[in-house]
């Protein structure tokens, strides 16, 4: 069957944001204290205020796990103003497992499937704590299924999908998981479980179009089943 990839406003890009805003990441409470300080700028003064503390932080070299919380804070207003690429550099410096995850997060968000591999491949190599390992497992398809060019392409990358439904350790993808083959599928079951088993999440609402879609490169050319 000939797949044509299409200009998509791909639900995921909703998911991820509106994941960032569940935040994996513990700030200490001078961290905390300095962030609530800067509340009231705009966001490019805020951006210039954290680079600026970042640089006198470097120079005085006497707590480089505040620099590294630094860093992580930039990264996160970076990604929420949209610039995925620098949120993705500046996450990569945090350097802490949930900082290697978001790097690889934000490198999908703007296109970049080899760099999001690359950071997966870091995060595994020691042990991964458990809270974060259903989300690589997710995150490593997703970037999988980027790649794909064809319908023939998507087959393996499903198989794997299909058989994280339900599995043990996946429960807080679960909806996640039913939304993107339901997409990639057009699938009516997928559909029916999330409405019947997740109606307050954002997958539902993604259904229900009470979240639009926005545009980013990822997945912007994924091919669907049945797409033509």
């Amino acid at each position: 069957m000939k797949i044509q990839s299409k200009k998509v406003l791909f639900f995921i890009t909703v998911f991820f944001i509106f994941f960032s805003n569940v935040n994996l990441f513990s700030y200490s409470p001078e961290v905390i204290r300095y962030f609530s300080s800067l509340k009231s700028k705009e966001p490019l003064e805020l951006i210039e205020s954290i680079e600026k503390q970042i640089g006198q932080e470097e120079k005085l070299n006497t707590h480089p796990e505040k620099t590294k919380e630094l860093y992580y804070l930039l990264a996160e207003v970076q990604e929420k103003m949209g610039d995925y690429e620098e949120a993705s550099k500046n996450y990569e410096k945090a350097a802490s497992q949930e900082a290697f995850l978001a790097a690889a997060k934000t490198a999908l968000l703007y296109g970049d499937s080899l760099r999001c591999d690359t950071l997966l491949s870091r995060l595994t190599q020691g042990h991964i704590k458990e809270k974060l390992v259903s989300q690589v497992r997710l995150y490593a398809v997703w970037s999988w299924l980027v790649k794909a060019q064809s319908e023939d392409a998507l087959h393996e990358p499903l198989v794997i999908l299909k058989s994280y439904v339900g599995m043990k350790g996946m429960e807080e993808e679960q909806a996640a998981i039913l939304l993107t083959l339901w997409y990639l599928t057009g699938e009516e079951a997928y559909k029916v479980a999330i409405e019947k088993q997740y109606p307050k999440s954002l997958e539902f609402l993604v259904l229900e179009s009470a979240a639009s879609f926005l545009p980013t490169p990822f997945w912007f050319f994924v091919p669907r089943k049945n797409q033509g």
